[in-house]
């Protein structure tokens, strides 16, 4: 991004807030919307995956958030967004097969086994070693992270727990219905139930022999139902995701039917590109039935393939203006410059105005960065 001929170098000591111009000319220039596999693209995932395997910690987590002005890092922790930024350092390397991050998932995996318990003939991860603190979401995103790993290899002192996280996970499904929110919950979650649907979808198309089909197929039914009427935030993207990949494996129509009314809604509820928002995660549902798309049946089907892939493009143009690759961030006619954005290059920040960076945001724009460059 060129410097301002105006341009001031501020100190961060006395900067409290700074506002992150939006790139528009970048969807007009072509950055990234006119070549999704350019050596830009990748370069961009390869830099939120160098950044996420940097902050990773002794115990095999991640620095939950940092503040980019005083580097300090949050004391708070969320053990589903530990387990989901897992999951999307796995993707990538499912994708790039990038052999320099395998040992951050190797640290990964050993921590969620680490933290998990036996229930049943099962294991779920808990971030407190007790039930109450089971939630079922984080099991359902190691278990994804498990997956993805094996698709570059199989990694034998971590075979076993493809088996008890997914007989943990199921413990916590309803009959005819989807799956509670924990051990000590009989409600539903919005997100748990997108989460632990594409687990089980990617499980049953890499190991049909070892999934019980009979109960995905009633799960499919639920979710399709349940969610098929409206649009809920918590499931979109997730339940996009699983629906896509369902359709992926099946063939069946319904899934990529199911799979566009959901964008539609999305579309329908948000029909413009919001600037300020880091919406990497909405691009995650729009790229994965773009993606679906490419091979559609029906000749209507290319009008609403290239509306999402434009919106997927206009939502990432933007979204990559809030990653870190430099020692400054421009605002206005300012550069501020701190030693904290220089050691953290790669991490997105979690909007234009806010000048932190949680590991859910950067995992999420990883994972659609691999989206957008398989569409």
């Amino acid at each position: 991004m060129p410097r301002s001929r105006n341009s001031k170098i501020i100190n961060t000591t006395t900067i409290v807030a700074a506002i992150i111009g939006v790139v528009v000319g970048m969807f007009a220039t072509g950055w990234l919307g006119s070549d999704r596999e350019s050596t830009t693209n990748n370069k961009f995932a390869a830099a939120a995956a160098r950044h996420l395997t940097n902050i990773q910690q002794r115990d095999g987590t991640f620095i939950y958030e940092i503040d980019l002005l005083s580097g300090k890092s949050s004391t708070a922790n969320n053990m589903v967004r530990q387990a989901g930024t897992g999951y999307g350092l796995a993707e990538y390397y499912a994708y790039s097969n990038d052999q320099a991050v395998k040992p951050a998932l190797e640290a990964y995996l050993t921590a969620m086994a680490s933290a998990s318990i036996a229930l049943d003939n099962g294991m779920l991860v808990s971030i407190n070693g007790q039930l109450t603190g089971v939630k079922t979401g984080t099991t359902a995103l190691a278990l994804l992270a498990l997956l993805n790993v094996e698709k570059v290899q199989t990694i034998e002192r971590f075979s076993a727990w493809r088996t008890v996280w997914l007989q943990g996970l199921m413990s916590l499904y309803n009959d005819g219905g989807g799956f509670r929110r924990g051990t000590l919950s009989i409600k539903e979650s919005p997100y748990y139930n997108g989460e632990s649907w594409l687990a089980l979808a990617v499980h049953a198309d890499m190991y049909p022999d070892q999934s019980d089909m009979q109960r995905l197929a009633n799960l499919d039914d639920y979710l399709m139902k349940t969610y098929g009427s409206e649009f809920d935030k918590g499931f979109f993207h997730w339940g996009v995701m699983a629906a896509s990949q369902r359709y992926r494996t099946t063939r069946e129509r319904r899934f990529l039917d199911f799979a566009i009314t959901q964008s539609e809604f999305y579309l329908k509820q948000n029909p413009l590109v919001r600037p300020t928002l880091n919406s990497c995660y909405v691009v995650e549902g729009l790229a994965a039935v773009v993606a679906i798309l490419d091979d559609a049946p029906i000749a209507g089907d290319l009008e609403t393939r290239n509306k999402l892939m434009l919106r997927v493009d206009q939502e990432m143009n933007k979204n990559v203006s809030f990653q870190n690759h430099s020692t400054w961030i421009e605002a206005g006619d300012a550069r501020i410059s701190s030693a904290a954005i220089a050691r953290y290059k790669g991490a997105f920040r979690n909007g234009q105005y806010l000048i932190k960076a949680r590991i859910d945001f950067t995992q999420h724009c990883l994972s659609a960065l691999v989206k957008q460059s398989q569409m």
